[in-house]
């Protein structure tokens, strides 16, 4: 009992610097956007009769919903092999048109408005 009290004492700076470590690493990463470029390639008997590949060039957008207390993923093609897709740019920025500090970096829940409900549904169903 005394040995694993003497452990637990002794793990506690680490385990206090590990979760001021993801604390930080949540609010520094609650937005991050990044450029994708992709190529697909089809092989097999479908490749005769169709293009043999496609390539996208795209962003990422990883970012912390608070409101729903979940992560979000968006993959916005912004070409598919070398020509504009119509409306890509204003569906990102149709996220992005709120408050940067009120929408990524809230810490306390709050139930969500129904206008980021149904822009998060959205974005969700526009990214599928």
């Amino acid at each position: 009992m005394k040995l694993a009290l003497a452990l637990l004492v002794a793990l506690q700076p680490l385990l206090d610097r590990a979760a001021a470590y993801v604390e930080q690493y949540k609010h520094d990463f609650a937005l991050v956007i990044s450029d994708e470029d992709y190529t697909q390639r089809l092989s097999g008997r479908a490749a005769s009769r169709a293009a043999r590949q496609r390539r996208t060039r795209a962003e990422m957008l990883f970012t912390w919903m608070a409101d729903e207390q979940a992560w979000l993923t968006v993959r916005n093609v912004l070409s598919v092999d070398r020509r504009a897709v119509a409306d890509s740019q204003v569906r990102c920025n149709e996220l992005l048109s709120g408050s940067v500090n009120d929408r990524y970096h809230t810490t306390t829940p709050r139930p969500p408005s129904a206008d980021s409900s149904a822009a998060s549904a959205s974005l969700i169903a526009g990214s599928a």
